[in-house]
């Protein structure tokens, strides 16, 4: 019985990484003779640029500053390459985010894709990887360009309308960071023109949705849950990315994070009385990959240095605000748990990798202000699992690298105390 449960489970994994497979380059490979056609007919994309150039036609206003953002070098004990080539200082500047109008505005299709009444298709309204190769491809469904049967007149119609949905919408980073960010922006809006738009997000939202929007004030009124077919907007509002605009998008906004941070706080129940660890590790036991072979022997090497272990998908989303905030370490392999670092206030992060290095994280936390470190691991399974492989952790380098960041971190404490008397 036990052999035929975990045989089940297996399979279940793999049929899931096929689904994934299909979504992601087989459906992207489809719809590229669709997008040829598609230019063919004259048809054309509107742009961040072609925004804020014509900011008096779209009613475009900015709000906030530009921002200067400053990466220092990560923390770690040996340099790899394909993580330092990544995970590299830097200081870039972010552009003033802005809100705009498009008027008779259109949604379609899966992701609510957004199209003028000309049938152009608004970049904004889609992923934030604008500049990446095929990016139309894999984040445009096919049924939104069915333009001509959305363009009927029984398709519904709402006055005013920002829309929360993408492609990556019900991934829990993309939701935090790409989707609830833009609500300063809409709340700008309203303070603007005294207009509340609707938001518009996904049908059958998951809990940490409902729970996010509610601790940034929004309750189940403020939404419409997206049908997935064709929506006409008179007004449709858009609140632009809080990303770095270049050829990835690669910088998330630290101003925008500390609203999300800010705001969630001040809301957040008092009445709650939950005492957790300042020195976190994060579990990954429950997901499908990037989960810690030899765990037990990381959180007992954790253990001796104060941590607590905790899985995610065991708490409430009040919970894990509530448990970062108070976070002042946080040690975890590399996943969209790490979106919750921006609860966090002088936080020191170590990220474990495996095989696969993304810098999302990395960035996160160095824009913040925090201190970062990483460590690679080893990947035994990676013939069919690259991006997202499990790892055995070094437990003796993990040692090494956390009494390291300690130490670091005490002296830039007493030197910032040494600054201030």
């Amino acid at each position: 019985m036990i052999i035929f449960i975990s045989l089940q489970t297996q399979v279940d994994k793999i049929l899931s990484r096929l689904r994934m497979l299909y979504r992601v380059q087989v459906k992207s490979f489809l719809r590229k003779p669709i997008f040829y056609l598609y230019k063919k007919l004259g048809l054309t994309i509107i742009t961040r640029d072609t925004l804020v150039n014509n900011a008096e036609q779209y009613q475009l206003l900015h709000f906030n500053l530009e921002e200067l953002v400053i990466a220092n070098e990560p923390e770690t004990l040996d340099k790899v390459a394909n993580i330092d080539n990544k995970i590299q200082p830097f200081i870039i500047k972010i552009e003033p985010p802005f809100i705009c109008e498009i008027n008779n505005a259109y949604l379609a299709g899966p992701a609510a894709v957004g199209f003028d009444v000309n049938q152009n298709i608004i970049l904004e309204t889609t992923t934030p990887y604008h500049c990446q190769q095929n990016h139309l491809e894999g984040s445009v469904a096919i049924r939104a360009l069915a333009i001509k049967s959305f363009l009927a007149d029984k398709t519904p119609q709402i006055d005013t309308a920002c829309s929360l949905i993408n492609a990556w919408s019900k991934n829990y980073w993309h939701w935090i960071i790409d989707c609830l960010t833009r609500l300063e922006g809409i709340e700008f809006y309203q303070q603007q023109t005294g207009i509340k738009p609707k938001l518009i997000i996904d049908a059958n939202p998951t809990a940490w949705q409902i729970d996010s929007l509610k601790l940034l004030g929004y309750q189940p009124q403020d939404c419409i849950q997206w049908n997935q077919s064709r929506l006409r907007v008179e007004k449709l509002v858009i609140s632009s990315f809080r990303r770095h605009y270049d050829k990835v998008y690669s910088v998330e906004s630290p101003s925008a994070s500390r609203w999300i941070r800010e705001r969630m706080l001040r809301n957040l129940s008092k009445t709650e009385n939950k005492r957790f660890s300042s020195r976190i590790f994060i579990s990954r036991r429950h997901a499908e990959g990037r989960r810690i072979i030899n765990e037990n022997d990381v959180i007992a090497t954790l253990a001796n240095f104060g941590f607590v272990a905790y899985v995610l998908e065991e708490m409430n989303f009040d919970d894990e605000v509530r448990l970062f905030a108070q976070a002042t370490i946080v040690v975890a392999p590399h996943g969209a748990g790490l979106t919750n670092i921006i609860f966090a206030q002088n936080l020191t992060l170590i990220e474990l990798f495996g095989i696969s290095v993304s810098p999302c994280f990395a960035n996160l936390a160095r824009g913040l202000g925090f201190q970062y470190g990483y460590l690679q691991c080893h990947s035994p399974y990676t013939a069919f699992r690259y991006h997202d492989s499990d790892m055995v952790v070094d437990t003796m380098q993990l040692q090494k690298l956390l009494a390291q960041m300690l130490a670091s971190s005490e002296v830039e404490e007493l030197l910032i105390r040494d600054r201030t008397t």
